[in-house]
């Protein structure tokens, strides 16, 4: 997530090719990160695979927008529409997670307040399932 943020400042400032190729950076760590990691540690170093990869991830996002960040000239205003556009975009990324992972979980009735993975029961009978 936070790869995709500072990836999303990289497309704000013109470095398109950031936006682009962020996930090629992960998924190049994550090739060569898992298989090593699993020769040596098994599968627990798959898990510091997946942790290294993300890193790899936002260390590529960060470090390509970082300097011209940092160089950026204080004291800009804010462009017209750039605030809205801000709270549609999290409402939509909100919207988007409540319902592809929120929607993943279900209480269970007969156990009480005990969460198990499904759909809940209005989308299971839904007829676009």
């Amino acid at each position: 997530m936070t790869a995709l943020l500072v990836a999303q400042i990289a497309l704000g400032i013109g470095r398109t090719w950031v936006w682009s190729f962020r996930n090629a950076a992960r998924n190049v760590a994550l090739l060569v990160a898992v298989p090593l990691l699993f020769q040596f540690a098994g599968p627990v170093g798959v898990l510091h695979g997946l942790v290294m990869a993300s890193v790899v991830g936002v260390a590529f996002a960060w470090f390509t927008v970082f300097g011209v960040v940092w160089r950026a000239a204080g004291g800009v205003s804010i462009p017209e529409g750039a605030m809205r556009y801000g709270i549609v975009a999290g409402l939509a990324a909100l919207v988007e997670q409540l319902f592809t992972a929120g929607l993943c979980w279900r209480r269970v009735p007969s156990r009480g307040r005990r969460l198990k993975p499904g759909l809940p029961r209005w989308l299971e009978a839904s007829p676009w399932r």
